[in-house]
């Protein structure tokens, strides 16, 4: 009389007919507990700083690549309006108006190499401490600027300092290429934060070009904002945030 075959649910090893010994639990279906945790997003070493980096560059790159998108804002406070000679926008106040993003844009291939040396001399920590710290200082002359006639000469330099608070974030963000770590978004398999810290960050920043319209259409739809003052807001929403993640962040 044949043997009965031992039952399978139990996970034991059973004996397969080419004679070698497996473990059914291989053969066994994910429980759905099992299955969500396989689709929850993971991170292990790096991967979390790295998906910090990220936000605060998705949420403050604007500053660096989305000028079209705060210009509106210099431009509809009269900044170099004494350049038109009929008090209405002419092409010599939307020159001076750019001319503010060339000298930032210049200025940032000028600070590549301090931004990186600073990136390594600081560390994480400090290096976010410096930026949120430089990005509350250049809110307060970017209001004056905006707002007080008589300084709008200093916007290049004011411009410069809200874009440098933001590379700073950036240099951050790519010095992780050294660290050893993971980042496994949900249903998906693990990536070495080596190989995704550029792209990342990359990503992030080109995605924070949308911060600046945005903040726009929110200014067009709600009767009464103050467009400079949403914007200020913003910049020292960012600061804090930036603030709180170097708190939080161990080196």
């Amino acid at each position: 009389m044949p043997s009965q075959s031992p039952s399978v649910s139990d996970g034991t090893p059973v004996q397969s007919p080419n004679g070698r010994r497996r473990s059914t639990s291989a053969m066994l279906t994910p429980t759905t507990a099992e299955a969500e945790t396989q689709c929850r997003a993971k991170t292990t070493g790096a991967g979390s700083l790295l998906v910090m980096m990220a936000t605060l560059g998705f949420l403050w790159g604007g500053a660096c690549f989305g000028f079209n998108g705060i210009k509106t804002v210099f431009l509809d406070e009269g900044l170099f309006a004494d350049a038109c000679d009929h008090g209405d926008r002419c092409k010599a106040q939307i020159n001076q108006v750019d001319a503010a993003w060339t000298f930032a844009s210049a200025m940032l291939n000028v600070m590549a190499l301090i931004n990186g040396s600073l990136s390594d001399a600081l560390g994480l920590r400090r290096l976010c401490l410096l930026s949120s710290a430089l990005l509350a200082i250049s809110t307060g002359a970017f209001y004056l600027v905006v707002t007080r006639r008589r300084y709008e000469q200093y916007l290049s330099y004011v411009y410069f300092a809200l874009v440098e608070s933001g590379m700073l974030l950036s240099f951050g963000g790519l010095a992780l290429q050294g660290e050893t770590g993971s980042l496994t978004p949900p249903c998906s398999r693990p990536y070495d934060v080596r190989v995704v810290a550029a792209p990342t960050m990359e990503t992030a920043f080109a995605l924070g070009t949308l911060i600046f319209p945005t903040l726009r259409l929110i200014h067009d739809g709600v009767k009464g904002a103050n467009l400079v003052t949403l914007y200020c807001s913003y910049f020292a929403a960012c600061s804090v945030l930036i603030l709180y993640c170097a708190c939080r962040t161990k080196a």
